[in-house]
Formats: C-alpha cells, structure tokens, sequence
C-alpha cells in the first residue's frame, strides 16, 4: 500500500476507543482471557506508536471512524491521502498521551426507545 498499512484487529479490538485499555473494556469471560485481551491490545497500541502510517480495523466500531472514514476507502480498496489524513486526524482528536481519552469521549449507553429491549453506545465525537 502506497504509505500506509492497515491492520485488522478483529475482536481483539472492538473499537478504536477500546485502544483506551484502562478506560474502556470490553466484555470479560473470564479474568486470564481478559488479561490477555489487554496485553494484546497495548501489543497493537506499541505498534501503531512505531508504524505513523498504520490504520487500525477494529471488529465492531460503529462510530464515525468506522461509517465515514474506514469503510470508503475499504469499499474501493485504497485510500487516498486525504482519506488517511482525515483517519490520522480523527486519531488525534480522540486520544491524548499513552491512549487516553477525553471524558468527553468516553462512549456512554444511550437507552433505546420506551419498551425496547437495546439501547445502544454513543458517538461522542458525532456532532
């Protein structure tokens, strides 16, 4: 790929918020399992530190990194440099230092509708 690389994390990595380990978790079995979720997930955090040029594909993302940004340039197979610039900033604008996320972009539940039986996760950073 012409300057980038992506790398699908499957379930290991929901969502690019899930890259904020201590902050946001994703769904436990078990207390070993759990750990090495975690440790996995700071193995792809170290990696994305050391390759600039690599976009994550999260399993499960349903916020705008995935909907706006990932899946055009997925669709047609490549992206362009603005497609790569507009992921790497959507990156920078999420997370602070060593992947910590703002309280305003933590994901919150957001109840579905009366006598549903969903809710869903917000978006924070959609406005």
């Amino acid at each position: 790929m012409d300057g980038y690389q992506l790398l699908v994390t499957g379930d290991c990595l929901y969502t690019l918020r899930h890259l904020a380990a201590k902050q946001v978790q994703a769904v436990r079995f078990d207390k070993k399992s759990g750990a090495e979720q975690v440790d996995s997930i700071g193995r792809i955090a170290r990696l994305k530190k050391l390759l600039p040029g690599l976009f994550l594909v999260p399993g499960h993302d349903h916020t705008d990194y995935q909907w706006k940004h990932l899946v055009p340039g997925l669709a047609k197979g490549w992206f362009t440099e603005d497609e790569r610039k507009a992921l790497a900033d959507y990156e920078s604008r999420l997370f602070g230092d060593n992947w910590t996320l703002g309280a305003d972009d933590l994901p919150r539940f957001v109840r579905g509708p009366a006598g549903a039986n969903a809710g869903t996760v917000s978006d924070p950073m959609q406005k």
